[in-house]
């Protein structure tokens, strides 16, 4: 232990082959050394992991939440934590993963900066939950509200189709599954089975309903065949695999788009005796 009085800093390093354990209330940690800097702020660094009692993941599961990073500052008292280098946060398969990630605990809110890379399950569709990855360069996760906003190259993936945007904001059930998404900033969406491409302004998925809107001026569907759909409001059922083209307030028809089934490759033909 190094401690300099006059700046009341202090370094503590362990003996060898050991870590140094730091316990505070609802929180422990471990790191390979720990450092007190002026103002209160202390700094974990090296291979640093630790729990929390609550944490800046979705849902309100009772398992413990554990976080890593390369180091970690807690100050206002551990109200506030900040993890830097390859950060995680994570409880069961829900992850939130970034550069950096800095958690509120008394708002109960998180945000990250820098590959933002968060998993987490989504409503159940037809009786059947599935998994959702999405992919930014900024979040803000308010865990009371149930509300995580995405920011900058946002990559929405839940195994069946593939978004892309400038934004999305993600409401999540009391058990943090994903229940909707609201996109926006130029949106494309693919459908990574049959490869195609929808494209528009803005769209929401609605989880439970296995349903994907697209607005814009124009929406476009393009096939990999070649065949192109232009609307101003498309509906994609993901179940039946049926985009549905909607018309606009003053025009409200609506045409029912069916994708062209392959035909099967025919086989050789016999040789004439």
């Amino acid at each position: 232990l190094q401690f300099a009085l006059a700046t009341r800093t202090f370094v503590l390093r362990p003996a060898a082959g050991k870590r140094v354990a730091l316990g505070a209330p609802g929180s422990r940690s471990w790191c390979d050394r720990l450092e007190g800097a002026e103002g209160g702020d202390v700094v974990a660094r090296g291979q640093v992991t630790g729990t929390l009692e609550r944490a800046g993941t979705p849902g309100k599961g009772t398992t413990p939440m554990r976080f890593a990073a390369a180091s970690s500052t807690a100050s206002d008292g551990g109200a506030r934590l900040v993890l830097e280098g390859d950060a995680r946060l994570w409880q069961g398969q829900r992850v939130v993963r970034a550069d950096r990630l800095e958690y509120d605990r008394a708002a109960d809110v998180v945000t990250g900066e820098g590959g933002i890379l968060t998993m987490a399950r989504t409503a159940q569709t037809g009786g059947k939950p599935g998994e959702v990855e999405i992919r930014a360069r900024k979040l803000r996760y308010d865990r009371p509200a149930g509300v995580a906003t995405y920011e900058g190259d946002v990559v929405l993936d839940d195994g069946q189709a593939q978004a892309m945007c400038q934004s999305l904001v993600a409401t999540l059930d009391g058990n943090g599954a994903l229940e909707l998404a609201n996109l926006d900033g130029g949106v494309t969406v693919r459908d990574l089975a049959s490869a195609r491409v929808l494209s528009g302004q803005r769209a929401r998925l609605l989880v439970p309903e296995g349903l994907f809107e697209i607005w814009g001026k124009p929406v476009l569907v393009k096939e990999p065949g070649g065949d192109q759909v232009k609307a101003e409001h498309l509906e994609w059922h993901r179940a039946s695999n049926t985009v549905v083209v909607l018309g606009t307030e003053d025009n409200p028809s609506e045409t029912l788009y069916h994708p062209h089934q392959p035909s099967p490759t025919p086989g050789p033909r016999g040789r004439k005796p």
